[in-house]
């Protein structure tokens, strides 16, 4: 019951903030579209409509074929990513670190059409997205195309180091990021992976809050940009919680079971 909880305030905080997000903020949806502003409009309108679907029980939402709703903010997710990965020049990493927020609507829908409500059969998947995220942003913070300049600002900022030191802290957190991506799939060092993410997950998203008000943000900017960037990053660190929470609930039966055979 937790873990599903938690998915679904994953999906509310993505879909919801993210919505707020494209509406209230400049966004180059004219590199794909004529009406560049009523792209803009739609896209944002969708997420916002599908944020209400984890708040409407799971029976009801399957009489009404409310879910599939998903279907349509998976589209206009991916219709953004897609804009930001022109918008960046075509680098790779700037569609692979979306994955998690771009695929969570189609576990969600998944989800909720399966008979089993287990969603240690999606740890995989769920594993899979997450160290995707991870790996696109570690990939931006070692520089491999170059390094985004909000990234060397933030963490410039927030840290108090000069330009030099913030891409050299960067680099460092970069190869953490791909090395816990690796190793979130070798049973010793699975543990120590999923807390990494967890953690840092957490930490980058307050970040963008904790920079808004670090560079004298006005309060609109704070609550249409700076607070809905954190908010909607959320998933970044609950998804590594679910699997956190699986990992000790399988630890646990283990032990149980191995109890009950001696």
């Amino acid at each position: 019951m937790v873990i599903q909880q938690l998915l679904n305030i994953s999906l509310f905080l993505l879909l919801f903030f993210k919505g707020i997000v494209i509406l209230f903020n400049p966004h180059h949806f004219n590199l794909l579209f004529a009406n560049g502003q009523l792209a803009q409009i739609i896209v944002g309108s969708i997420l916002i409509l599908s944020s209400l679907i984890p708040l409407i029980p799971r029976k009801l939402s399957i009489k009404l074929k409310l879910h599939f709703i998903y279907v349509l903010s998976f589209l206009a997710l991916f219709i953004h990513t897609l804009t930001t990965f022109i918008d960046a020049k075509y680098v790779p990493e700037q569609f692979i670190e979306h994955a998690l927020q771009l695929f969570l609507p189609i576990i969600a829908l998944s989800f909720l059409l399966s008979r089993r409500q287990n969603l240690s059969n999606y740890t995989i998947p769920m594993k899979m997205l997450v160290a995707l995220t991870f790996i696109g942003h570690g990939i931006y913070a070692l520089g491999v195309h170059y390094v985004p300049d909000n990234f060397i600002s933030m963490s410039g900022n927030i840290l108090e180091i000069n330009q030099r030191q913030s891409i050299a802290f960067l680099f460092t957190v970069g190869l953490l990021d791909l090395l816990f991506s690796i190793t979130m799939f070798i049973k010793p060092l699975e543990k120590i992976s999923l807390y990494y993410m967890f953690i840092w997950g957490a930490l980058t998203s307050v970040a963008r809050l904790w920079y808004g008000f670090d560079t004298h943000a006005t309060f609109t900017e704070i609550i249409v940009n700076y607070l809905p960037n954190t908010l909607y990053r959320a998933p970044h660190a609950i998804i590594p919680l679910i699997l956190l929470i699986q990992f000790h609930n399988k630890q646990h039966k283990s032990s149980v079971k191995l109890i009950e055979q001696t």
